[in-house]
């Protein structure tokens, strides 16, 4: 199963619905038939959506510390709308302080054949399935990422064209 973190523009749809549907509840809520007391329970029940939703919205696109050294996306295509497998590092791997290596563990998901392969695929005598050249970018969240060169000359070139950094193994 991939995940998928919202884009910029989805962050700020659903922000602009949420002021939306506060306006709305702060006109409601000013109807001279209201009473006070009416009044600031409506506008405070508002404003603790508001609150909630937003922080709901931060905490999807802000990838965690244990996202960030624990996980690698893997896409199979040069494109962030692409297909995606996510690896995470072992729990054993986690204790020993290991980095995630977003093009070594990429390169064995393609390997494997999880990734990039038509249907009727067959590997090769070692049961190996054909692996692209693999650029390591850092995703906008932190978390790297593999995708494969396509027609880009190097890591930082795909990296610049997707709008990511290349990805610093340290």
């Amino acid at each position: 199963m991939s995940e998928r973190f919202p884009d910029d523009a989805e962050v700020a749809r659903r922000l602009a619905e949420t002021r939306g549907a506060v306006l709305d509840a702060t006109r409601r809520v000013r109807s001279p038939r209201h009473s006070t007391r009416v009044r600031v329970a409506g506008l405070l029940a508002a404003t603790g959506t508001v609150v909630a939703l937003t922080a709901g919205t931060v905490v999807v696109v802000t990838a965690s510390d244990d996202d960030i050294s624990a996980n690698v996306d893997c896409y199979e295509t040069a494109d962030l709308d692409s297909p995606i497998v996510r690896v995470a590092l072992s729990p054993t791997e986690l204790d020993e302080g290991k980095q995630p290596d977003p093009v070594a563990l990429c390169v064995e998901m393609w390997r494997q054949g999880v990734l990039g392969q038509a249907p009727d695929a067959t590997p090769d005598a070692d049961s190996n399935f054909p692996v692209p050249a693999l650029a390591g970018c850092e995703l906008r969240n932190g978390v790297g990422a593999a995708f494969p060169l396509g027609t880009h000359a190097t890591a930082r070139d795909l990296c610049e064209a997707l709008g990511l950094g290349e990805w610093d193994s340290d």
